[in-house]
């Protein structure tokens, strides 16, 4: 079996230590609307995009007319609880592993695109990517189409065929 040539890498939860703060932010939206609090195991066990999907399975109503402003709350708690996230304890050296394997690095995420650069460049790790590519909305909606069209970017870029895998801390990775 030939070598990996190309990793897509997850940002949130994967190399960037911010689960808790994700979880935190739920949290509080869950509390503002009385609804018992979700516990971190149940959280990565079934945590998923469409998030709203998710949110209903875990008794929070998202009436259409509330979409918008539920996925804005998110984002404004996600932003304070996120404030002291780190990248995760080996996440440079995993990218420095991959990178003296030669293999070409990427990054996929449900996080809107002008918030992901800003987070890659705040923690000083946008020289290990070729791409990085990011949602265009706040819902975290899209990531397959967005897989998909990154893959093409990769493959285009690169002679032969590249072997690609994904890494990531969910099902919807």
């Amino acid at each position: 079996m030939s070598a990996v040539t190309h990793i897509v890498w997850d940002w949130n939860g994967t190399l960037l230590d911010d689960t808790g703060a994700a979880l935190g932010a739920l949290n509080a939206m869950l509390a503002r609307r009385g609804i018992a609090a979700v516990s971190m195991e149940s959280y990565r066990a079934r945590f998923r995009f469409p998030a709203r999907q998710y949110y209903e399975e875990i008794g929070m109503p998202v009436p259409d007319a509330e979409w918008d402003a539920i996925a804005q709350e998110y984002h404004d708690s996600y932003d304070m609880e996120s404030a002291s996230a780190a990248l995760n304890a080996e996440a440079v050296a995993a990218l420095e592993l991959a990178r003296s394997r030669g293999a070409r690095q990427s990054i996929l995420s449900a996080l809107r695109q002008d918030l992901l650069e800003e987070a890659v460049e705040r923690f000083g790790v946008s020289g290990y990517f070729d791409f990085v590519r990011g949602s265009d909305n706040l819902y975290g909606a899209g990531k397959l189409a967005f897989a998909l069209a990154l893959k093409a970017e990769i493959e285009s870029s690169s002679s032969p065929p590249p072997r690609i895998v994904m890494i990531g801390d969910a099902i919807h990775d």
